[in-house]
């Protein structure tokens, strides 16, 4: 028998709506500037049911943090590193249905120009982990560092240039081709390091 209880689909539908509105007002201003009342006008609750679910601005933004990062690592962690090395587009297909699942919430998350300390922080989560599954694999440590600045910055940026874009190249395109790239770069990067 399932015990594990799922959660009431109408505190998900609010808690959304709450971080999505967050999400819209950040592209605008400074996280300093948002009000609770801001954000429960823009989300259409009232203020009460913000203060349900969340003690502050702050509150929703570390959800938001971990709630992204749990589901990258998740992406990530679930794939070998043999696979990741010679397949990382396992992992993009996992990041597009990531982006894809709350489409409106990531294209707001990359619109940013201000607040990009959420973006960094994100990227600073996946660049440990990214260098973290290197080291496991025999990797010096500082060439790790080196690697998964280099892979996840640009794969980052990839994909904010594309939010903020036409959109005429395809979120496909855009992975197979930094599947590619990393798959390319790191087997050769490999291959000069035995030698």
């Amino acid at each position: 028998m399932d015990t594990e209880k799922k959660p009431d689909r109408r505190v998900v539908k609010t808690k959304k709506a709450i971080r999505n509105a967050l999400a819209e007002l950040l592209m605008k201003q400074d996280i300093e500037n948002i009000t609770v009342k801001d954000i429960a006008d823009k989300a259409d609750v009232n203020r009460k049911t913000f203060y349900n679910y969340y003690m502050n601005v702050f509150q929703v933004i570390d959800e938001i943090e971990n709630e992204i990062s749990q589901k990258f690592n998740d992406a990530i962690s679930e794939i070998s590193t043999s696979d990741l090395l010679n397949n990382p587009q396992i992992v993009f297909d996992r990041i597009n249905e990531i982006i894809s699942e709350d489409s409106q919430f990531y294209e707001c998350l990359f619109r940013m120009e201000k607040n990009q300390g959420l973006v960094i922080r994100l990227s600073d989560r996946l660049i440990k982990r990214t260098n973290a599954s290197l080291t496991e694999m025999g990797i010096e440590e500082t060439k790790a560092i080196i690697i998964s600045d280099f892979f996840i910055t640009g794969m980052i940026k990839a994909y904010k240039n594309w939010v903020n874009s036409d959109k005429e190249v395809t979120l496909k395109i855009i992975s197979d081709t930094l599947s590619v790239l990393i798959a390319g770069g790191m087997n050769d990067f490999i291959a000069k390091s035995d030698n």
